[in-house]
């Protein structure tokens, strides 16, 4: 009788313990994941200012590209600690067309992007599924409308990302009337318009933050290097022809 009364009683706590435990444990998972996805975003932004290059949503491109940075290996990124996929979801309007496959910045835009939004999303309680080329899709996760295939909880993380302060405007002005040169990165290098008449030329570009820009003498594109400079805010560069030898006047 003494035993079955110890049993009863280790019965009754342990189903006062068991769930507290349970809880205590996926608590920890959850902050723990909450601590990884911020630095996924964090390592994400750095590769994208180092490298001039945004990965696509594809696992393996994303995850080997962020692994250059980390001491953990693509895997480890890819998947969360109870072994789920994790997913980064693009705005499939990021560039204000229908799909992103990823960017790398050769030329600069001519306009900021249209929507340059991502997701980091886990679950972690199974694969996240992947998301499918719909915009409305997209936004209704990103809001959390009603009728979202993914729902924000304790166990599924999305950690949203607004790229956009990762575009600087460059303005660059001319009265010179032989075309100077820009290449941003090493890239190939393009025309900054010759100014036509006493109307300056001109070339707005939206480029990535970190950007380096080499700025070439004219004429275009046979001219010599003349500076090279850094992009970390909106900024206005002029090539000057001040009627002796043209400079580039810079910030």
């Amino acid at each position: 009788m003494e035993m079955i009364a110890v049993m009863a009683i280790l019965a009754v706590l342990s189903a006062i313990i068991a769930p507290s435990i349970v809880d205590t444990v996926n608590d920890a998972y959850a902050k723990a994941e909450d601590a990884n996805l911020d630095q996924i975003a964090d390592d994400l932004e750095l590769y994208i200012r180092r490298n001039g290059v945004i990965p696509s949503g594809n696992i393996g491109d994303w995850s080997n590209a962020l692994a250059t940075l980390s001491s953990a290996p693509s895997t480890e990124l890819a998947a969360n600690r109870r072994g789920y996929q994790r997913m980064l979801y693009f705005d499939p309007s990021f560039f204000g067309g229908g799909s992103f496959g990823g960017y790398v910045q050769s030329g600069g835009l001519t306009a900021p992007p249209a929507s340059p939004r991502v997701m980091i999303i886990s679950d972690l309680r199974g694969n996240v599924a992947g998301q499918g080329n719909n915009a409305g899709r997209f936004d209704d996760i990103w809001n959390q409308n009603p009728g979202a295939r993914i729902v924000e909880s304790d166990t599924v993380k999305i950690r949203r990302i607004n790229l956009g302060h990762l575009f600087k405007e460059v303005l660059i002005s001319t009265n010179s009337l032989n075309a100077p040169g820009v290449s941003l990165n090493g890239a190939p290098a393009i025309a900054v318009p010759a100014a036509v008449g006493t109307v300056d030329g001109l070339l707005l570009l939206y480029v990535l933050e970190d950007t380096r820009l080499s700025l070439l003498g004219d004429p275009f594109p046979v001219g010599s290097l003349q500076s090279v400079y850094k992009v970390k805010e909106d900024l206005g560069l002029r090539y000057e022809d001040a009627g002796g030898t043209p400079t580039w006047v810079l910030p």
